[in-house]
């Protein structure tokens, strides 16, 4: 457990990092409300979305987190990427995502999101040319013109855009060119003090 400004938070760690994000199966519903992914929801081990103000109080206690992305495709195989550098923006900013520094064996799956802002079924960002959160029903750092991005909210009854990877996976562990959105069966976000 993490002792927030507002309270407790449960966490888990794995293998050094804190889990802030998990997204195993269906059992778990990521239609929620800008209040609940500001808030948090879920359970430890299961579906679990730290959230938005609890990473940025985690965040907080170092100058620099590193965040770790793994996802499993419906292959079954895992990959993961990591970012050297990783930071939230205020909510009043609409939680902007920054990112730099990435390293693994799956095409950088979020480099098309670094400096989205966030955004949920019940509030849309201002400028969003796309309404993808209400096509997902999710909340997540959509790209302003398209909704071919990663996305690690959505179900795997989803269409790959909801539940899925914008990235190929490596010809022996190597990044690819792939640019196609390759749908996900589970997908977790850690971060780490530098």
């Amino acid at each position: 457990m993490i002792s927030l400004v507002e309270g407790t938070f449960q966490t888990q760690s794995i293998g050094g990092w804190i889990l802030i994000h998990q997204n195993l199966d269906d059992s778990l519903s990521f239609n929620k409300t800008w209040s609940e992914y500001r808030n948090g929801f879920g359970s430890l081990p299961g579906n679990y979305w730290m959230g938005l103000e609890n990473v940025r109080a985690v965040i907080s206690l170092a100058q620099t987190f590193h965040l770790r992305v793994e996802v499993q495709l419906e292959s079954r195989s895992w990959y993961s990427a990591e970012y050297d550098s990783f930071s939230l923006g205020s909510e009043t900013a609409s939680y902007p995502l920054s990112i730099s520094g990435y390293s693994g064996d799956i095409d950088d799956p979020l480099r098309a999101l670094n400096g989205m802002k966030f955004s949920t079924p019940d509030q849309v960002v201002t400028g969003a040319k796309t309404a993808c959160q209400i096509v997902c029903k999710v909340g997540w750092w959509y790209m302003y013109n398209s909704c071919l991005g990663t996305n690690f909210n959505g179900h795997s009854d989803n269409q790959p855009i909801c539940f899925g990877v914008s990235s190929g996976t490596g010809g022996n562990g190597g990044p690819s060119t792939t640019t196609q959105v390759r749908p996900l069966s589970a997908a977790r976000m850690m971060v780490k003090a530098a």
